[in-house]
């Protein structure tokens, strides 16, 4: 906010706290300013460095890139992590030491990041220092990303460098706690056409991005070898001994990482026109001294994928090796990359090739599609164990096997694309380094909107770097003084009003004039049916499947409570929602939605049984939800017209469950078949797709008629994460 109007909301407040002779706690903005840089907590100093060109120059035309200073603005780590590990709001939710975990199974249970066999690892090799005894481990985690604030005002673009450490678990790293900050921004060093494909400015542009880093973390430096003594969030003190961590980074800043050339693999040595032939060897820091020792520069270029001019920064810390810290990155590598770049790219060419007519995809397309989607949902999960990694890899080689149809087709020739080839890597890389969602670069691209953009846009555009500095500043002091307030029992009293639903009366109360008006004719028989349900549970019969003279009687004077939607909670732990996994969605029912069609959405119904997918659930399109009061008792319903799977298994290339709307009497005269169910027993809304097998879509078919039009539909389970988990089943099932 401007100063201007921080002074007139000041002035507002002075004037309301007049008449009882008070005034505000801040008299300016300059004040308010004040209060929050005297605040001892948070918020480390920002401080510069300048890097400049020291090489041989040109007589003449010297470029601009050799003479400019480039200035790296930098926070010091140690401090930043002093910070996190202080932090009392991760108390609960931190591991100070590399665990195994294992379910009641006796098999491996992999989650967050200590949990891993590389923090393991180093763990065993600290402890074999006897000062290093009884010494907590804090791996640091890095994150880096260009970003671009604006286009049309020049393409300002800015390089934040993010920490974050291992020992917080995966969800308070997703969560946005503060467990992630801006420890840098890096020199983007720029040059003019003439000069952009130089040689040389390449070479000073990546040693220029590791000497920065080098530079930055130094301050660890001496703690990765020897403890230091730390406050923790819990009140206690540890000795603890840092080292470089997973590098979170797309796929051109791993190349920079691993001074790769780009196109080749940064963590295997599989050559660049064959990244997926068996046998890769993993890329070590060993390995790749001993090649630059024996060949000349261009032969490591061209023959091995080595920029050998360069040295790696993670050379100057102990056990760090840049090639086995490479994080898997889910957004780039996956989402971005493989489906939207890759696969979407290739099918509408294959349409075009094959298919142009009849605008049919061949099956095996459909199989590779659907083998990458579940790759992509089960790497995702939350927690992974053996069974579930046995699962990646299945659905890895199924999508390889069924890529295939695409170089029949002509459209590759090869499949060598190093974002795709990352695939192979993640089954090593959970064992390594736990559930992948607690490193994915989405978690940094994130982190980009209250780092860089906003505080740019509140800066006035000229030299904005230095006021987004003076931004992200008071921002962090009033982030960690939230959470000493908390922590002192401040904030507890804070007061919030619950908004309830108000029902729709504008259909009438009595059951003849809603039945009426949602087209529901039986109506009165079904809430009778439910309620017999409702009073007699042991019997483990539905309504109605008995006489209605057995039924409690509901006549037209019960009033009934009509209301447009209702809302589905559930726990939805691999979905990047919240530190505590919990969901919520809201169902419709509704004659008219937002003043055009009518909207009555699909849910799963609880079948109260064990079974796996949708053999354990029901789906139903909700009709009507209502509520009714009997005998002294309120029951909250929703009038539900059911579906029926088509078989006991999911379609073979889809993978998705088919179902069917059921109706009863005969073809020319029937009626859908209708329940009242209560809504405790309603899981969350589903999400169906009509099935067009051999016939195109209309072109004028909207979405509000999709239900109405199909025959069939697929039960969507990649439509989210928790869906998946749903309705999934294994290959080996």
């Amino acid at each position: 906010m401007s100063a201007g109007n921080i002074n007139s909301l000041l002035e507002i407040w002075a004037a309301d706290l007049a008449r009882y002779k008070a005034s505000p706690p801040f008299r300016t903005q300059a004040d308010l300013y004040r209060s929050i840089d005297d605040t001892p907590l948070g918020g480390v100093k920002w401080e510069s460095f300048t890097v400049s060109y020291g090489g041989p120059r040109p007589d003449d035309d010297v470029p601009t890139w050799m003479t400019d200073k480039h200035s790296i603005f930098f926070r010091n780590p140690l401090e930043i992590v002093h910070g996190m590990l202080s932090n009392p709001d991760f108390k609960d939710e931190i591991d100070y030491a590399p665990l195994r975990v294992y379910g009641p199974d006796g098999k491996c249970r992999l989650q967050n990041f200590m949990s891993g066999e590389w923090a393991w690892r180093q763990a065993n090799i600290i402890s074999q220092k006897v000062s290093c005894t009884d010494t907590s481990f804090v791996p640091i985690i890095l994150g880096s990303d260009k970003t671009t604030v604006s286009v049309a005002t020049g393409q300002n673009e800015y390089w934040p460098l993010y920490c974050s450490i291992g020992n917080v678990h995966n969800n308070v790293r997703r969560a946005h706690r503060n467990a992630v900050e801006v420890v840098a921004f890096l020199a983007i060093p720029k040059t003019n056409k003439k000069h952009a494909d130089d040689a040389n400015f390449r070479k000073f542009r990546r040693q220029l991005f590791h000497t920065s880093l080098s530079r930055i973390l130094s301050p660890l430096r001496p703690y990765m070898e020897d403890p230091e003594v730390v406050r923790c969030g819990d009140g206690h003190f540890r000795k603890v001994v840092y080292g470089i961590g997973p590098y979170i980074a797309d796929y051109p800043e791993q190349a920079l990482l691993a001074c790769t050339v780009q196109g080749w693999c940064p963590v295997c040595a599989n050559p660049k026109d064959d990244l997926d032939a068996d046998g890769a060897l993993q890329c070590t820091r060993e390995h790749t001294k001993f090649l630059v020792c024996e060949f000349e520069l261009g032969d490591l270029w061209h023959s091995y994928g080595v920029v050998g001019d360069v040295v790696p920064f993670t050379n100057d810390f102990p056990r760090a090796d840049i090639h086995h810290l490479i994080s898997p990155d889910i957004l780039h590598q996956l989402i971005k990359g493989t489906f939207k770049d890759h696969l979407v790219t290739w099918v509408e060419q294959a349409l075009k090739i094959e298919h142009a007519i009849d605008g049919l995809v061949s099956a095996d397309i459909v199989r590779a599609i659907r083998a990458f989607l579940e790759f992509c949902y089960l790497v995702r999960r939350d927690v992974h164990m053996e069974d579930s990694i046995t699962e990646v890899q299945e659905a890895l080689n199924s999508f390889h096997q069924y890529r295939k149809i695409f170089l029949t087709l002509e459209v590759r020739q090869d499949f060598s694309l190093p974002r795709q080839h990352s695939l192979v890597h993640y089954v090593d890389k959970i064992w390594e380094f736990a559930a992948p969602n607690g490193l994915c670069s989405s978690i940094t691209e994130s982190k980009h909107i209250k780092a860089v953009k906003e505080p740019w846009r509140r800066s006035n555009r000229y030299e904005a770097l230095e006021q987004m500095l003076m931004t992200n500043q008071p921002l962090g002091k009033l982030a960690a003084a939230r959470v000493d307030f908390k922590e002192r029992g401040m904030l507890d009293a804070t007061l919030f009003k619950v908004e309830k639903k108000a029902p729709e009366h504008q259909y009438g109360r009595t059951v003849e004039q809603i039945a009426d008006v949602f087209a529901i004719p039986s109506l009165q028989q079904l809430i009778r049916c439910f309620l017999y349900h409702q009073l007699h549970p042991a019997e483990g019969l539905s309504g109605a499947s008995i006489p209605l003279d057995r039924c409690p009687p509901f006549d037209n004077k019960g009033l009934l409570s009509v209301y447009h939607s209702a809302s589905a909670t559930f726990y939805a732990r691999s979905d990047p929602c919240g530190t505590g996994g919990m969901h919520r969605e809201i169902i419709r029912a509704t004659p008219k939605w937002r003043t055009g069609a009518a909207r009555f959405d699909c849910v799963f119904v609880n079948r109260r049984n064990n079974a796996h997918g949708l053999l354990g659930m029901e789906v139903g399109r909700i009709r009507l939800f209502f509520r009714i009061h009997h005998e002294g008792r309120q029951y909250s319903c929703a009038v539900v017209h059911w579906f029926h799977r088509t078989g006991d298994e999911p379609d073979e290339d889809t993978g998705m469950w088919v179902v069917q709307p059921r109706f009863v009497g005969n073809p020319r005269k029937r009626s859908p078949l209708l329940s009242v169910i209560h809504l405790n027993t309603i899981v969350r809304a589903a999400h169906l797709i009509g099935v067009s097998i051999d016939k195109p879509v209309p072109d004028g078919l909207e979405s509000r008629g999709a239900l109405d039009h199909f025959p069939s539909f697929f039960v969507n389970k990649y439509i989210d994460h928790h869906a998946f988990e749903l309705l999934h089943t294994s290959v080996s099932r």
